[in-house]
């Protein structure tokens, strides 16, 4: 099992934390500060794409191939998926930064989102999407490190 999956396990785990703080700020109409939360979300799920990658090189260099046992490929096969669907959530959360410090910087834009009740269900199934990710992960790392 690579070291840098629980690297990025604890970065998902962070993400959705960040994540979960969302609403409030919106709620409380802190733009900034739901802006400042989406991008620190954005950064660790970008981060965590990235350890994944740095994370099938390391079983590459062990000796675990794509076409070799098929635990291996299995391994390949069920990473890469998760990080597919979590790409997902990526270009959505991505979209709904940009949106949010676009509307920050001018205030009548700024009052239309706040009270657009759209935005808070794309925050709230953004919210769900991700820590259901985040969870299946979970449980996948788990297996992984201690069924595999």
């Amino acid at each position: 099992m690579p070291k840098l999956f629980s690297v990025s396990t604890l970065l998902l785990l962070f993400s959705s934390f960040t994540l979960n703080r969302v609403p409030r700020f919106y709620r409380k109409d802190k733009l900034k500060k739901m802006a400042r939360y989406l991008g620190f979300t954005l950064a660790f799920g970008v981060s965590f794409v990235i350890a994944q990658f740095i994370g099938w090189n390391e079983i590459s260099a062990s000796g675990v191939s794509f076409t070799g046992k098929a635990s291996g490929t299995y391994l390949y096969l069920i990473t890469a998926l998760h990080i597919v669907h979590l790409l997902g959530g990526l270009i959505f959360l991505s979209y709904l930064f940009f949106k949010t410090l676009h509307v920050n910087a001018d205030g009548v834009r700024s009052l239309i989102f706040i009270r657009d009740p759209y935005r808070i269900l794309q925050l709230t199934m953004l919210n769900s999407y991700w820590n259901f990710m985040g969870f299946l992960w979970l449980g996948l790392y788990l297996v992984f490190l201690f069924l595999v």
